[in-house]
């Protein structure tokens, strides 16, 4: 009687541990279920950031660019107006310089006319 009462005992206690074993690792694999849906909502929220990081980028960037088309295209029309100028002014000095040589025929005319006023204009 002894034996089976130390056997049903024994039962009891390593019923309990198996109980108690079995409750640890529920609340454990609570533990992990939990840890595992922050890990995943942490990872979806970094996700977002960075898809929200890399759109701002992008914008970014494509500003950036118009910017610098924009600037190109300003210097591309400031060179223009650069050799449009220059070339008015080449021509400008042209006809001063000819506007000159007229003036200088003028006189010369004038000049001869004054010194022989009897003969007529060249």
């Amino acid at each position: 009687r002894a034996k089976q009462w130390y056997q049903r005992r024994v039962r009891e206690d390593l019923k309990g541990q198996l109980e108690e074993t079995e409750g640890m690792l529920t609340m454990e694999e609570n533990k992990t279920s939990k840890l595992q849906l922050e890990l995943s909502q942490v990872k979806m929220e970094m996700e977002k950031r960075l898809g929200e990081k890399e759109e701002d980028s992008d914008k970014d960037r494509k500003n950036l660019l118009r910017q610098i088309d924009t600037l190109h295209q300003q210097l591309e029309d400031e060179v223009k107006v650069k050799n449009d100028l220059a070339k008015a002014r080449k021509m400008a000095e042209g006809e001063v310089g000819g506007l000159h040589e007229d003036l200088d025929n003028a006189e010369k005319t004038i000049g001869t006319l004054n010194n022989n006023p009897s003969s007529p204009p060249p």
